[in-house]
């Protein structure tokens, strides 16, 4: 895609599902202000690792939507060059996602901007592994990364900017390792910038 996709309430920008998939690239714009709506979904069960990569724009800032969804029992290998936006959420137990990898071989990228409003989530993931060299930024009461197993490293060439109200920049368990090299994170009034539960480990390496 290297034009500009407009998505209404419960639609998705581009689907990918079966078969063989060697490279998803999005090189225009996925924007939508309706509930529901999804830039990006792809359901990969193919034998070679596929790639689904954005350098442009998906912004989406209705309720309950998602920027890029990976799923299927294909390992699919999800880069970020550009944004990926997803605006605020009635519900912390239910919001909005940027980056929602389902995949436990799936590994995300996140070279350019990920951004969350209230109490949404910027990246998800399910026993993949997460590399952050970008800028992460997330709002009031929301989660930067949920990492539910699997693996998160932040680089120290990225940012990370945690909004207030009990916010999360990495929430880490069911024992994840997370391995922060980032200084100069901001932390909102309230708010953490790292929580570990049920096993998960945090290495905090950020030279000061």
């Amino acid at each position: 895609n290297s034009g500009t996709i407009t998505i209404g309430e419960s639609s998705t920008g581009i689907y990918l599902k079966e078969g063989m998939l060697s490279g998803t690239l999005n090189t225009g714009k996925i924007l939508s202000s309706a509930d529901f709506a999804t830039g990006i979904a792809s359901e990969y069960n193919g034998g070679s690792p596929a790639l689904i990569k954005t350098i442009n724009e998906i912004t989406l800032t209705g309720n309950n939507v998602i920027g890029v969804y990976a799923a299927g029992s294909g390992v699919q290998n999800i880069e970020n060059f550009g944004i990926i936006e997803v605006g605020n959420s009635s519900d912390l137990t239910n919001p909005s996602i940027a980056i929602y990898n389902v995949n436990n071989g799936n590994s995300v990228l996140n070279m350019g901007t990920v951004k969350s409003g209230e109490k949404s989530l910027g990246i998800y993931n399910n026993g993949g592994t997460i590399s952050e060299k970008g800028m992460l930024e997330i709002g009031n009461s929301g989660v930067g990364i949920y990492s539910d197993g699997g693996s998160v490293i932040i680089d120290n060439t990225g940012s990370m900017k945690i909004g207030e109200k009990a916010a999360v920049g990495v929430y880490a368990k069911n024992n994840a390792n997370v391995q922060n090299n980032l200084t100069g994170i901001i932390i909102g009034n309230g708010s953490y910038g790292f929580i570990a539960e049920s096993g998960s480990n945090i290495t905090n390496t950020a030279v000061q």
